[in-house]
């Protein structure tokens, strides 16, 4: 009659969430994904603080720059990956003090879990 049957599920999940429910029972799953704008102006407002550290004014500049481009594709309703990978790889290629690095890093990765 079906009583000694056995469900057998194959579920493969990339970036999300699987949920089975049996036996007349039910699953109600909420996902929250992204950020507030809070958090990343905190990221963004510590990497600036650690803009100043920087001896070269072009990477000052450069600095300045990529974090605003992040910050307006960050919090727009359509944010373009592409400039915000391209802001990502100018932050990196400046060589500055391990406090500027660390606020970079810290930036980076928190916007690139966004960019997945």
């Amino acid at each position: 009659m079906g009583i000694d049957e056995k469900n057998i599920y194959n579920v493969t999940v990339q970036n999300g969430q699987a949920i089975i429910a049996n036996d007349n029972s039910s699953v109600a799953a909420t996902t929250n994904i992204g950020a507030t704008a809070k958090d990343i102006e905190q990221l963004i407002a510590a990497v600036r603080t650690k803009v100043d550290t920087l001896t070269s004014d072009e990477d000052k500049e450069a600095a300045s720059e990529s974090l605003e481009v992040i910050e307006a594709e960050v919090i727009s309703e359509k944010p373009k990956k592409s400039m915000i990978k391209t802001a990502i790889a100018s932050l990196q290629a400046i060589k500055g003090t391990v406090e500027f690095g660390s606020a970079v890093a810290a930036l980076i990765q928190f916007v690139g879990s966004m960019l997945s």
